[in-house]
């Protein structure tokens, strides 16, 4: 007789239109472990707290409730896998199965709540959300960090976040975050690109740093005129953004690919990262990378080894290691090398298998 696989429903904040990398890591479980023969539910959630405005909640509801099937399908959903928008995260609208999955600060509360008959609780935990600015503006910072001490089984994406996680007394199983090596490869050798090129992701939340990214791109093209910059993201170009940068706004995979192909090193100012994907998806590609010293590079970028790091807003040292990248081409290539090679360990075969593994151990 055939195992009967298990059901999971994973609990998203909002409508997963975008694509932003929690969402994608999200659904890419989804669909693996559908393939797998799992019973897959995702519920997206229009107002999450009732100290949300109730009329915005209501507009997202029906907004999407309507027009949620012709929104662009950035990363499209296995068939079978039943995708839901309900209002509210109340128990009644969340279908019983063997196990529920917490994928935010936000839904951890209400999944901790919810009676054994939503499955057994699990808490996916992608960055530290209390860092978030619009954590701060709200006044939740203390809210979003008392989660990691919730009665949940508890996931880190990488070695910094299960530390942080231990310091608040809890435990938590690392399974890191895989990569689609069919969408991000090196397509051009990275011999055969401008040196001068850099890529940067641009986001308008503080803790990615972009602002201060600008500010060292602009130091490192006083000296070396020849320098070209591409940045990509969701929002439009912003205002005032220097004419010597390209801006591309929410990409195909395929442009994106394309992109990163055409550049010889990719730079991330961030504060703060769960997991660092586009950096990851640049090393893919061939890039050498230039970053932040946080704990969310960490598991794949070692400094001088296979990438530059510099200090969180050190723009006199982010300008330097790109100019070092720049003009030093035995060293840069050495990286790309180094950093197209280790972050091939990165699969989601890997991850899924750990996922899997999870699941049948917890009591």
């Amino acid at each position: 007789m055939r195992e009967r696989k298990a059901s999971i429903t994973f609990l998203v904040p909002g409508r997963g239109t975008k694509p932003v990398g929690g969402f994608r890591v999200v659904y890419e479980y989804a669909n693996r472990l559908h393939a797998e023969g799992y019973h897959i539910s995702i519920v997206h959630l229009a107002w999450l707290y009732k100290t949300n405005p109730l009329l915005a909640g209501i507009g997202r509801y029906f907004y999407c409730l309507f027009f949620y099937p012709f929104h662009k399908q950035w990363l499209p959903l296995a068939k079978g896998i039943k995708n839901k928008w309900i209002f509210a995260p109340v128990s009644p609208l969340i279908p019983d199965a063997d196990f529920i999955v917490a994928t935010s600060w936000e839904t951890s509360e209400y999944v901790a709540a919810y009676p054994d008959s939503k499955g057994k609780k699990l808490y996916l935990i992608q960055a530290d959300e209390s860092e978030f600015t619009y954590v701060a503006q709200k006044g939740q910072v203390q809210r979003a960090l008392d989660t990691w001490r919730l009665p949940l089984h508890m996931i880190a994406i990488c070695t910094w976040l299960k530390d942080r996680i231990q310091e608040m007394g809890s435990a938590s199983t690392v399974i890191f975050n895989g990569l689609n090596f069919k969408e991000f490869y090196v397509s051009t050798p990275p011999a055969e690109r401008d040196p001068a090129t850099v890529m940067m992701l641009y986001h308008f939340s503080p803790h990615k740093g972009c602002e201060e990214g600008i500010r060292a791109l602009r130091l490192v093209k006083e000296k070396l005129p020849a320098l070209k910059a591409t940045f990509y993201g969701i929002p439009p170009r912003p205002e005032g953004l220097d004419e010597w940068i390209e801006y591309y706004q929410t990409p195909s995979r395929e442009k994106l690919r394309e992109l990163y192909n055409r550049t010889a090193v990719f730079l991330s100012p961030s504060h703060s990262e769960g997991w660092g994907l586009p950096v990851s998806e640049a090393m893919q590609c061939g890039c050498a990378v230039v970053t932040t010293n946080i704990g969310g590079f960490r598991d794949f970028v070692s400094d001088n080894v296979n990438g530059l790091c510099f200090n969180v807003s050190d723009i006199e040292g982010m300008a330097s290691s790109l100019q070092k990248l720049i003009t030093d081409d035995d060293l840069r290539l050495a990286f790309a090398e180094r950093g197209h090679s280790d972050i091939q360990q990165f699969t989601w075969e890997r991850a899924v298998a750990k996922f899997i593994h999870l699941l049948k151990t917890i009591d």
